[in-house]
């Protein structure tokens, strides 16, 4: 606290030492008080301001709205990441499933050239066969029937 003292006359209503005092009234201040009335040629640099109150303010809200915009830009992207993890499982899920459905294509495939490969097989059999028949029950083929040739299955 200030130990000078000097006798200031207010221009407006003022509240000094807890105490309202009248425009015009002359009262006996320190010097850091004068300063704070507006008093010349006190030094006030020292003493806080309404610029720097103001830049103070400022500076919270500042801190204030980049919280509060850090925390809602994490939360709508937690929210989109989520649903493209989602996405991508399920992407994976999918990709697994189609190389089944090919690898079962494929087995499908080759099942389906083997059993062309048989069917072929046995139509040569039974047009041997019958082939064979045929010439068995001529009635000109004599006495006795030729044996019918048979092929064997490996």
């Amino acid at each position: 606290m200030d130990d000078n003292q000097v006798s200031v006359t207010l221009a407006a209503p003022a509240k000094i030492g807890g105490k309202y005092f009248g425009a015009g009234a002359t009262v006996s201040v320190s010097t850091t008080v004068a300063g704070h009335l507006g008093e010349e040629p006190f030094d006030t640099s020292d003493t806080p301001i309404a610029s720097d109150f103001e830049a103070a303010v400022a500076a919270a809200a500042k801190a204030l709205a980049t919280t509060m915009i850090d925390a809602a830009v994490h939360a709508a992207v937690a929210e989109i990441v989520g649903e493209r993890d989602g996405a991508v499982s399920e992407l994976a899920a999918i990709k697994i499933t189609l190389a089944d459905a090919n690898a079962k294509v494929a087995a499908a495939t080759d099942n389906e050239e083997d059993a062309a490969g048989k069917i072929t097989a046995l139509r040569e059999r039974v047009t041997e066969l019958e082939t064979a028949l045929a010439a068995a029950t001529k009635p000109d083929a004599g006495t006795t029937p030729a044996p019918a040739t048979t092929k064997q299955k490996k």
